[in-house]
């Protein structure tokens, strides 16, 4: 069983965000076919709230899209994800995909056992799951929207 601690450090609009991001751990979690209890920490920020932090732990000054921290003790706890709510709709718009997808997509970030490629074809599968897939992407390809999702050209 997943848990999954939702703050929103952002703003009032936990409605319009929490169901989206839940549904895709959700999914994501029996794509991977977890077992147990699990519990991971989604929080909700500014662009200056990620660039503190992106600052503070990987000494990079600026602001990016999503931090996570994994727990490596092994215990139920899983980690934290920061998602920059501004940067995530400014990277939405760019690349012509709903902001549900983008958070769904920096929400599964956590999995850092997973390389890039098992990333997104979780996400894929999660979307697909939930009604939410990759058809509406003009990207193309899973690859060039992995690119794309990182800002990086394909």
């Amino acid at each position: 069983m997943l848990r999954i601690n939702f703050v929103n450090q952002f703003d009032e609009q936990d409605k319009n965000y929490l169901p989206t991001i839940e549904k895709v751990l959700r999914q994501a979690y029996k794509t991977l076919h977890a077992h147990g209890r699990k519990v991971i920490s989604v929080i909700l920020v500014s662009d200056a709230e990620i660039q503190r932090i992106n600052r503070e732990f990987r000494k990079i000054d600026r602001v990016t899209d999503v931090i996570s921290f994994d727990n490596q003790d092994g215990g139920p706890e899983l980690g934290d994800v920061f998602i920059a709510v501004p940067r995530a709709k400014e990277q939405a718009e760019s690349y012509g995909h709903p902001f549900a997808r983008e958070l769904g997509f920096l929400a599964v970030h956590h999995h850092h056992d997973l390389v890039e490629g098992q990333r997104l074809e979780v996400l894929e599968h999660a979307l697909e799951q939930i009604g939410q897939g990759f058809h509406a992407l003009p990207c193309g390809t899973a690859d060039r929207c992995a690119s794309a999702a990182h800002g990086r050209s394909p």
